[in-house]
Order: structure tokens, then C-alpha cells, then sequence
């Protein structure tokens, strides 16, 4: 992979670039197939007749930077070059952004290198309102981008981003509304045991040592047998305490959730919470399969309940351990 080479302020043009290290001139998000790099260019002349009009630095720091994504008809989606910034940071490329100058030359429009910025990992996006390219009111996606390098901006001097973006100064995550704004982290098992947990309405509090007993005897086996476990911690946009899962097998890609008891309200729960967990876990983890750590096999029309919820799960058998599939598989772990 070509190694980058420009610093912050340097003048450079997309062909020079896609000279480099490969890309395209048709998008302003840009792929590059020669470095684990984004390329994301702003041209304040083209947002103005797209209707980007969000573009722009947060405040005279400089160090947060709003920018709208692609697509000029219709309402945006989170696909191609605007899912490349919103995965870049488990893709491993890094977002590199620059600002088109008004000034031309022999291949194309000048363009400054701005720096290295990544997603807002608390505030990654928001939906917008503007016009597309025929008129028509679409919605937009507006990413919140955070400067890497803070010494940077010395470099940089004046550019054209404070007076094309129009009130971006003025917008404030507290003001507008943010969607999926959750992203886990992964911890380590260490955190695991804990002094409370969510019960079943009829569970008594003894569950939570018993809870631990049955998780801990289950994540002893799968590490016996090899895997690599975590868990994760989910933010929440509203605040408070953040979720906490269950065990993550990262050698097999299952979301686990364990309960003390194999009654139907603790299955029940346990389908509420992956559900929840889901909903998050997609942004950092591409595809996982999900499944309820048991003590012991429920009755049959409990287990059903899970495998038809598309959950395995996974219970004790004297020494062993038994996992039930919603395929019909089942696996013993010895």
C-alpha cells in the first residue's frame, strides 16, 4: 500500500491524487485503492447548487467539521461512499478531507488538504432537510467529522468553509435530532460481574450470583475450547448508565445473553434484550448470530419459543454443554 505523504495546507489536484493512489473524479467521497485512505472533497460552489448547505466548521476552533453526503436526487441513504465514512473506522481506512479552491490549472480545480478527521463515535449523523439537483425536497445525512491532528489548523489559514456554510456554526447536537447515535466498545470479560442485573418480574435476587455461575461456566468452556470472548458497552443517546451484553464470541460471531433460570419470563426477557442489543450492534459488528445461555433445557414449548425468535441456545448437560440452533443443529461442547 502507497504510504500518504501530504501534510495539512499542501496543494494538490484529484487527478494528482488519483495519480497516487488511485480513486475516481466522479464522487466527493472517494475510496482509494492504492491506501487504506477516504478521500472526502467540499467545493463550496457545487454545494451551493446541491443544496449542501450544512457544510462547514462547528465553530472557529476548527475542529469539528459538519459535511453532507452523497447523492444529489432523492432522499440520501447510507449506502456506497456515505457507508464508507460511516464504517471507515472498522474498515481501518482513515478519512482524509479537503476543500476545493476556487482556482484552476492543468487537471482540474486546485484542491487543499485539510487534514485527518474521523467519525463522532457518540455523534456520528444527522438527517436533514434540503433541495436536491431538480428542486425537490429531499432528506440529507449530515456527518459530524472530528479533527485528528488539533495542531494542524495552524497550517491551514482562512478557507472558503465559513462563508459557504451557511448557520452550520449555529447547529448544535443538543438542537437537532440524531439518529443511531450509539456506538459499542468492546471490553473485556473482567467487567462482567457486577452487583446487578435485569431479573424476570418473578426471579428472586439470588439470580444474580446464580446468573454469574451459569455465564462464567459457560465462557470457561468456549475459552477451554479456544475462543476469543468479550462484551460491550452501548452509550445511550438519553444518557444514564450504557447497556451492558452479555458475552460476545468473537471466534464465532454469537451474541450471547444468559439467564439464571430457564423459565419462560427470563426467556422472554433475554429475547427483549438481544433485541435490543441488535439495534447497536449492527453499526460495529457486520453479522453475528445470537443465542440464550440456560442452566438447564426449558420445557419444550419455551425452547420453541427461542429457536422460532431465531436465537440459539445454549444449556448444560452434566459436563457438558449443549447448544441448540434454529436449524435444528445441536452441538455439544465438552
Amino acid at each position: 500500500m502507497v504510504e500518504f505523504a501530504l501534510t495539512p495546507g499542501e496543494i494538490t489536484t484529484r487527478q494528482e491524487m488519483i495519480n497516487r493512489y488511485g480513486g475516481s473524479l466522479m464522487f466527493g467521497i472517494v475510496s482509494t485503492k492504492k491506501s487504506p485512505n477516504i478521500f472526502v472533497y467540499s467545493d463550496s460552489s457545487a454545494a451551493k447548487r446541491t443544496g449542501y448547505s450544512y457544510d462547514g466548521w462547528e465553530d472557529d476552533s476548527e475542529e469539528v467539521m459538519f459535511y453532507t453526503g452523497e447523492g444529489q436526487v432523492g432522499d440520501q441513504k447510507i449506502t456506497r461512499g456515505n457507508k464508507a465514512i460511516f464504517e471507515h473506522a472498522q474498515s481501518g481506512k482513515t478519512l482524509r478531507f479537503f476543500e476545493t479552491l476556487p482556482t484552476k490549472q492543468s487537471g482540474g480545480k486546485l484542491q487543499r488538504y485539510i487534514g485527518e478527521f474521523m467519525l463522532d463515535p457518540m455523534a456520528p449523523y444527522r438527517w436533514e432537510q434540503a433541495e436536491d439537483s431538480k428542486g425537490d425536497l429531499r432528506q440529507v445525512v449530515v456527518f459530524r467529522l472530528l479533527r485528528l491532528s488539533a495542531s494542524s489548523s495552524e497550517l491551514i489559514g482562512d478557507t472558503d468553509f465559513k462563508h459557504f456554510a451557511q448557520g452550520a456554526g449555529n447547529l448544535t447536537t443538543s438542537e437537532t435530532t440524531l439518529v443511531d447515535v450509539a456506538f459499542p466498545e468492546a471490553i473485556g470479560l473482567e467487567a462482567y460481574y457486577t452487583n446487578e442485573f435485569e431479573v424476570a418480574a418473578t426471579a428472586p435476587r439470588t439470580g444474580v450470583r446464580q446468573e454469574s455461575a451459569v455465564v462464567g461456566s459457560f465462557n470457561e468452556k468456549l475459552a477451554n475450547l479456544g475462543h476469543e470472548l468479550k462484551r460491550y458497552k452501548i452509550p445511550l443517546e438519553e444518557g444514564g448508565a450504557p447497556l451492558l451484553t452479555d458475552t460476545f464470541d468473537v471466534t464465532e460471531s454469537v451474541l450471547w445473553e444468559a439467564k439464571a433460570y430457564a423459565g419462560r419470563g427470563e426467556v422472554r426477557l433475554a429475547i427483549g434484550q438481544i433485541f435490543d442489543y441488535q439495534r447497536y450492534l449492527k453499526r460495529v459488528v457486520r453479522e453475528f448470530s445470537t443465542g440464550i445461555v440456560l442452566p438447564e433445557r426449558p420445557v419444550h414449548s419455551v425452547i420453541d419459543l427461542a429457536l422460532d425468535a431465531g436465537h440459539k441456545v445454549a444449556y448444560r448437560s452434566q459436563e457438558a454443554w449443549l447448544i441448540e440452533d434454529p436449524h435444528g443443529a445441536t452441538v455439544c461442547l465438552k
